[in-house]
């Protein structure tokens, strides 16, 4: 009798797939990047969007009361330019904080200061619920 050998067959190896913080991460980095891009554009509408309809202003406004003076300060100057870095984002769940350098250029006004956001997850997309300067 002739003993047949079988040879094993490895698994498929999966491929790698990025821990969920990571993709989480990588999208609200998106959000933000958007953020400034959309605010350097000068279309209030575009740059609101990325607030929740949850965001509560720091200065104790209301929501709509500083959408309009966030409209008037965005559409104003000739040109806004935003420039983001040392950016760190943390995740927890569906809430993220990103914390970084801003460097705000406008026609009119210039200044560089610490900022935190912090993103909450609503469907699919990262919104803005809370941001504020920091030391």
């Amino acid at each position: 009798a002739v003993a047949k050998a079988e040879a094993e067959v490895p698994a498929k190896a999966e491929p790698a797939r990025p821990e969920p913080s990571a993709n989480a991460e990588a999208a609200v980095r998106d959000a933000l990047d958007s953020w400034a891009r959309d605010w350097s554009s000068g279309n209030p509408d575009a740059y609101l969007k990325h607030y929740s309809r949850h965001f509560v202003p720091a200065d104790g406004n209301t929501l709509e009361g500083w959408k309009n003076q966030r409209r008037a300060r965005v559409e104003k100057p000739e040109s806004i330019h935003i420039a983001l870095a040392d950016i760190a984002i943390t995740v927890d769940g569906d809430k993220a904080i990103a914390r970084f350098v801003q460097d705000y250029q406008s026609d009119s006004y210039k200044v560089v200061n610490t900022k935190q956001v912090t993103f909450g997850l609503e469907g699919r997309s990262w919104k803005i619920v809370d941001e504020r300067t920091v030391d």
